[in-house]
């Protein structure tokens, strides 16, 4: 059983959830999010579905998002596979969690060292030293940023985005790096033409 996740324009949601379903994926979490992609002068935001699922037949599904919804193509989606095997490149997931209203200094810190775009998901923490209202406990708000990029820019976004987390002290928060093994989608090559579908 692969593990996988699909980041889309949320137009797509229903036909990725019906060839789940007929690939007998039914076991699968929805998240909604932000898209950050580069555009000419800053990053741009438009709505994303994030669906986290399990299959045994990735490459039916990875097919099915190449070639009917153009994954390949520009600002339209990307599939990661969490798995064992070889690739010609790695790439990394680097996962930040941090307080709400620092996620755009996260990307700016992420394009600096030379992410492309990233998905923002709006979050809540929750930990032992929890913050109190007239006898309530609250929840923290947090923002969670996802970014697939290769291995010597995922090290570099660690490193920039943590020590970010230190130096301020409005922040709390962690930012790290999980392998992955397989991925389809836009904007991980460097030298790749970026389209985008408006």
């Amino acid at each position: 059983m692969h593990k996988c996740l699909i980041i889309e324009r949320m137009s797509s949601e229903k036909k990725i959830l019906d060839l789940l379903n007929e690939n007998g994926s039914n076991n699968y979490a929805i998240v909604y999010g932000r898209g950050a992609y580069k555009g000419l002068f800053d990053f741009k935001e438009h709505n994303r579905s994030l669906i986290f699922f399990e299959t045994n037949n990735e490459k039916q599904i990875k097919d099915y998002v190449k070639n009917e919804l153009h994954f390949d193509e520009g600002n339209t989606g990307i599939m990661i596979t969490f798995k064992g095997g070889n690739m010609k490149k790695n790439y990394q997931l680097v996962v930040t969690i941090v307080s709400a209203g620092f996620s755009d200094e996260v990307m700016n810190k992420a394009r600096q060292c030379g992410a492309t775009g990233g998905t923002i998901i709006d979050g809540r923490g929750t930990g032992a030293k929890q913050a109190s209202f007239m006898g309530m406990q609250i929840d923290s708000q947090k923002e969670i940023v996802l970014s697939v990029v290769p291995d010597d820019i995922a090290n570099q976004m660690v490193k920039s985005i943590t020590k970010f987390i230190k130096e301020d002290e409005n922040v709390s928060g962690i930012c790290f790096g999980l392998p992955v093994s397989e991925y389809i989608g836009i904007n991980l090559d460097n030298n790749k033409p970026e389209k985008n579908k408006g």
